[in-house]
């Protein structure tokens, strides 16, 4: 088995890759600006316009790759609680319990603990849950 230790650095390491990418993007979007600031004052001006423009791209990018991991870390949805819906078909008791590995409709389990009947599964389904 995995440890949970683990598990986080395997989660985690995308998001240092993505890091290391952004810094990276970052630094060689500055160091293109400060060349175009070296190539305007030294009059060369071609040369500043084609630096501003890779300088301004690049931290375009780092901003718009910023805002899209942020976006989806922050719009995570939480995973919906599937439930087994349980009925007796004699005496009509209904059970609600949490979905089990194997579970399927029609699949007799339990027996009811009103009539001592075998109880098939109904229904299976995720609960909604409603927003703050």
């Amino acid at each position: 088995m995995i440890e949970l230790g683990e598990q986080v650095r395997k989660a985690m390491f995308p998001m240092i890759l993505v890091f290391i990418v952004i810094v990276a993007l970052l630094g060689i979007s500055f160091y293109y600006l400060y060349s175009a600031y070296q190539a305007y004052t030294s009059g060369l001006l071609n040369d500043a316009l084609y630096y501003a423009l890779l300088s301004v791209g690049g931290i375009g990018i780092t901003t718009y790759i910023t805002y899209l991991i942020r976006k989806r870390t922050l719009s995570k949805k939480p995973e919906p609680r599937i439930v087994t819906s349980i009925e007796c078909k004699k005496c009509e008791f209904k059970n609600l319990r949490k979905f089990e590995k194997g579970d399927y409709v029609f699949k007799t389990i339990d027996t009811c603990q009103k009539c001592n009947e075998p109880m098939i599964i109904t229904g299976i389904y995720a609960e909604t849950q409603e927003r703050e």
